[in-house]
């Protein structure tokens, strides 16, 4: 059986090399190595990472996902020409429109010029290349779009490690949760002051209390979130007046296994609702690989499943644009990648929040972790880089950010990230 080390190091080349030069081999030790992935506890979402690695996950997904729609194995390099079906229409349609593959245009340096910081969720070795000895450790890292000025966020505080983030809306502040053990959400300055805890209220007895996947508000006055209770076991999402520090519980969306984990709360541009997803779970409390998004009034009223009918497998890492008219998700959350049997590669989509005008933007080998910049743009991952594009899905341009490689051995693993919402 191929062990997790040369697993790892084979995925992980599988991103920077290509399929040609390694595609045999990886896919046998992928396909060695799937019937003997442990099983995580259940309700433990976010830290399921410990037992199956992201690249093991995103690499697997890829293979297998790839080898079952018709056994093209191809993954796009950001310096390769785009391939794939017609750009995205618009107007109705029976399903969501097949866009082109991203490519990089004329407009690169442009892109790569865009003021702000771009804050990356990131694990393996460290980003500027340091080989470090705790490799599942999570850590933040600040870089500009053109790749200068990359650095960690407040290293080594906590020393538990920092995941999910957020930009507060003034982008002063960055909220995150912990990645090991009992997670707990702390928030600090763009410069790394020292965090202060957030999950006051949990402090006392994180083993009963667990709280992550922060969110501001609009107003940047509450911090939406995901508090988990082991005893007895049950999700449900939160809003945390930050200067009080006072806590509602919408208790409508509270969920006990073995039905539903809950993942990344993301608020409506007035404030008013919230949009969350729900990854679906068996009898076991084991994942079965689909999952749905909610969405529910911050006072507690009108939780109703958004449903887009398109994909299949639901939706997860939804976000709401600066607008109001469109929420942009991946068809499947890349948090929440696990040993379910049933391999995922998403792709990014946009959905009004009716649910209706479902509508396909990316069509690549693993493309996912949306969000919105401020000027209603849509920036995610995909093909080993961040990329940004327009709202319809075109002008699909390479971020990078600079030269930087987001997936490899050498520099570790980033595949969420987010842009500061102000120059």
């Amino acid at each position: 059986m191929t062990d997790q080390r040369e697993l790892d190091h084979l995925l992980g080349a599988f991103f920077v090399e290509g399929t040609e030069e390694l595609a045999d081999r990886v896919i046998g030790a992928a396909l060695d190595h799937i019937d003997h992935i442990p099983q995580r506890r259940a309700m433990r979402a976010p830290w399921r990472f410990q037992t199956m690695t992201m690249p093991t996950r995103v690499a697997a997904a890829a293979v297998i996902g790839v080898l079952a729609v018709g056994g093209a194995l191809y993954l796009i390099r950001p310096d390769q020409p785009a391939v794939g079906g017609p750009s995205p229409t618009s107007g109705a349609s029976p399903g969501p429109s097949r866009p082109a593959s991203p490519s990089a245009g004329p407009s690169l340096s442009g892109v790569q010029q865009r003021p702000g910081w771009i804050l990356l969720e990131h694990f393996g070795n460290a980003a500027d290349g340091t080989v470090l000895t705790d490799t599942q450790t999570r850590h933040l890292w600040l870089v500009k779009a053109d790749g200068t000025e990359l650095h960690e966020l407040a290293p080594g505080s906590p020393a538990t490690g920092k995941g999910p983030a957020d930009w507060s809306p003034d982008g002063t502040h960055i909220a995150f949760s912990t990645t090991k053990h009992d997670p707990l959400i702390y928030e600090t300055d763009v410069n790394g002051t020292t965090p202060r805890l957030i999950s006051t209220t949990c402090a006392g007895s994180p083993a009963t209390c667990l709280e992550f996947f922060p969110a501001y508000s609009p107003d940047g006055k509450r911090m939406a979130f995901i508090r988990l209770v082991d005893s007895p076991s049950s999700g449900v999402v939160g809003i945390r007046d930050i200067a009080s520090g006072r806590v509602t519980l919408l208790e409508s969306t509270r969920q006990a296994p073995p039905t539903n984990e809950l993942g990344a709360p993301a608020w409506s541009p007035d404030g008013r609702q919230l949009v969350y997803y729900q990854v679906a779970k068996d009898a076991d409390g084991k994942p079965t690989g689909s999952s749905e998004m909610y969405v529910v009034n911050a006072d507690d009223t009108g939780l109703h499943k958004l449903d887009p009918g398109q994909p299949a497998a639901g939706g997860g890492d939804p976000a709401w644009s600066p607008d109001g008219s469109l929420i942009v998700f991946s068809s499947y959350p890349i948090h929440e990648w696990n040993d379910t049997g049933t391999f995922r590669t998403p792709d990014v989509y946009t959905v009004h929040p009716d649910g209706t005008g479902v509508r396909r933007l990316t069509n690549s080998v693993g493309s996912g972790s949306p969000s919105w910049t401020a000027d209603g743009r849509i920036f995610y991952f995909s093909n080993r880089a961040m990329w940004l594009m327009d709202a319809d899905g075109s002008n699909q341009r390479y971020v990078g950010p600079g030269t930087l490689n987001l997936v490899s051995d050498t520099t570790g693993y980033s595949y969420y990230g987010y842009w500061q919402p102000t120059p």
